[in-house]
């Protein structure tokens, strides 16, 4: 087993401050081995509270030689942070997150349930595509409540996932 120990620190506070927000995280491990195999624990926190989830990450032979042909190579998109549901207070700005991993680095766009593509001030001057790849919603308003696409995507594929927006009083 690895004793090599991995912490990834996920602020919500950089991304929302009013309301709630269904979060949800892949844990990417490229050109996996031998060496990553053994448990690992994800620890949720939020306020005094905290939750507590482990697993054992096995990695079997057959994957193991596959990887190692390719390990370093190109790899598509993977989205592996990003809001599920957000309900937020009208007025307020909200950040949706879209962190993608992916070699070479795939470029991130937004999309609305009906298909239009969020291009920064054409769609909306409130939208902001940040460079980061996550989407700003300035003074939130009702007409805003909608499902939003984030699409990472390069010339290996591309991944999608949808966050449901809903603004309250």
């Amino acid at each position: 087993m690895n004793s090599k120990k991995t912490s990834l620190t996920y602020d919500p506070s950089m991304f929302f401050n009013s309301g709630a927000a269904k979060k949800e995280s892949k844990y990417v491990i490229d050109c996996a081995s031998k060496q990553d195999e053994g448990p690992i624990h994800c620890v949720a926190i939020a306020g005094d509270k905290f939750k507590w989830e482990s697993t054992v990450i096995l990695v079997s032979d057959n994957v193991n030689s596959t990887r190692s042909r390719s390990c370093g190579s190109n790899r598509p998109p993977v989205i592996t942070h990003h809001t599920a549901t957000v309900v937020a207070l009208q007025g307020t700005s909200l950040i949706l997150p879209c962190v993608a991993t992916g070699k070479p680095r795939p470029y991130i766009t937004w999309e609305t349930s009906d298909g239009n593509v969020i291009a920064n001030h054409l769609f909306n001057p409130r939208f902001k595509v940040l460079g980061t790849g996550d989407l700003l919603i300035d003074a939130l308003e009702w007409e805003d409540m909608n499902e939003y696409t984030c699409v990472a995507k390069s010339h290996l594929g591309e991944d999608r996932v949808s966050t449901f927006v809903y603004p309250a009083q």
